[in-house]
């Protein structure tokens, strides 16, 4: 598993398109901007599928 997180004092976003794995959102969470954020990317590997579990439990002792 791979993990980025990024401290910033200040993030914007703005949904460009759906993708058909994620949940719906409300129309007003398409875009917006947070102050002292902490953004959270993971990339799950190969070998992530053999435990799930243990996966999951790692990222969030991390974060």
């Amino acid at each position: 598993m791979q993990i980025l997180l990024i401290h910033s004092d200040h993030i914007e976003y703005q949904v460009k398109k759906k993708t058909p794995v994620a949940e719906t959102i409300d129309e007003d969470m398409h875009h917006g901007s947070m102050d002292e954020a902490l953004t959270v990317f993971i990339a799950v590997e190969k070998a992530d599928e053999t435990d799930p579990e243990k996966a999951v439990a790692a990222s969030i002792d991390e974060i």
